[in-house]
């Protein structure tokens, strides 16, 4: 439960928090003294907004250390990391005389609402059209295709489901990172890998994620404090001509069960475009409440063999040690759950209001809307 209390916030891979807190030991960058005050209340008028403004490279380093970045996986078997095998299964293409079995995004595309039992029918096809790509990924398919169990109410993201929608892969560790400041890190850690398929386009994933308003109402935190920080939202390119990225810092405060007290976070959050042109998200936090914290979403646009779009399939890597809290696996990974799970939902919610097909799929990060709530900013 206090892992789930945790991601519960976090798990949206969310943004950041207008200054850098104290860092751990070993840790690269510099380090301001103290987090940033909140806002002033603003009872009359609640609601804000954080505006993105341009920014030198330089300023924006200095809020996202690039140093904390997750590094690529070593996993402990040989086999391929989940960003890996799911970048595989979106460009695989597949000869058939079924036009829904010619790639997963042909696959995704035939599930989509259906119920249970037709979609079980049609993976039967597919696995009997298809044997050698169900050799490969047949341990992924049905529970990414198959979120009839995914719901606002009914859902419980402490059980492990086959019908929600969410695929989980071993975890890695960062045991084996010989470069700061990974190899300066105590506590757990393991980072853990999940995935699901958001049949939503990236503004309205960004919207589920950014509209903190709302975040109080649905993570199931104790919240005493949550506001994403004015002035951390900046736009800047690393070089001229490099794809633009964009900051943002989200600052919490959450109370934990008896006989433990409370723990802050200062969130600092970095949207970038990889050389394969997919938004990426990373996260990390060097508050003094956490040995570490640092994830990772990778979105991966899906697309029939015709071009048409299905969604973005999405791969999370996060791992975390809060000083002094104890919280096992099973608990990390039912935070895992709830955060992907509820993003998807909220997305997709988003995206069902959205007239005329998909505005941005990759290659850019699309523009973000940060709204939070004076009334939360304690």
């Amino acid at each position: 439960m206090i892992s789930f209390t945790l991601t519960a916030l976090v798990a949206p891979i969310l943004a950041l928090s207008s200054a850098v807190p104290p860092a751990l030991a070993g840790a690269p960058g510099p380090v301001p003294a103290a987090a940033p005050a909140a806002p002033a209340t603003d009872v009359e008028h609640p609601l804000y907004l954080v505006p993105e403004r341009k920014a030198e490279w330089s300023e924006l380093t200095a809020l996202f250390d690039p140093a904390w970045i997750l590094p690529v996986p070593r996993m402990a078997e040989g086999g391929p990391d989940l960003v890996t095998r799911l970048s595989a299964l979106a460009a695989a293409r597949w000869e058939s005389d079924d036009a829904r079995f010619r790639s997963f995004g042909d696959l995704a595309a035939a599930s989509a609402g259906t119920g249970s039992r037709a979609r079980a029918k049609l993976l039967e096809r597919f696995r009997a059209d298809q044997p050698a790509a169900w050799e490969r990924f047949g341990d992924m398919l049905p529970q990414l295709l198959d979120d009839s169990g995914l719901s606002p109410s009914g859902w419980d993201p402490d059980e492990a489901t086959d019908d929600d929608g969410l695929f989980v892969d071993a975890s890695w560790s960062l045991e084996d990172v010989s470069v700061r400041p990974w190899n300066g890190l105590d506590g757990n850690q393991d980072v853990h890998q999940a995935a699901t398929l958001i049949r939503a386009d990236l503004e309205a994933i960004k919207h589920a994620e950014n509209d903190y308003v709302t975040y109080p109402g649905y993570a199931g935190a104790e919240y005493e404090a949550l506001y994403p920080v004015p002035r951390s939202h900046l736009r800047a390119a690393p070089r001229e001509g490099a794809p633009e990225q964009v900051s943002l810092q989200l600052s919490f405060r959450v109370d934990l069960p008896f006989p433990f007290s409370t723990y802050s976070c200062l969130l600092r959050i970095l949207n970038r475009i990889d050389e394969d042109g997919r938004l990426v998200t990373d996260i990390y936090s060097t508050s003094d409440d956490f040995y570490w914290m640092a994830g990772r979403d990778v979105f991966i646009p899906i697309a029939t063999t015709d071009g048409d779009f299905v969604g973005m399939l999405t791969a999370r890597w996060f791992g975390f040690d809060l000083d002094g809290v104890p919280d096992g696996e099973g608990a990390r990974l039912a935070g895992l759950r709830a955060g992907l799970g509820r993003l998807k939902l909220r997305a997709e919610t988003a995206y069902a209001s959205v007239d005329g097909g998909p505005r941005t799929t990759g290659g850019v990060v699309p523009p973000i809307v940060v709204r939070g709530d004076h009334r939360w900013n304690r």
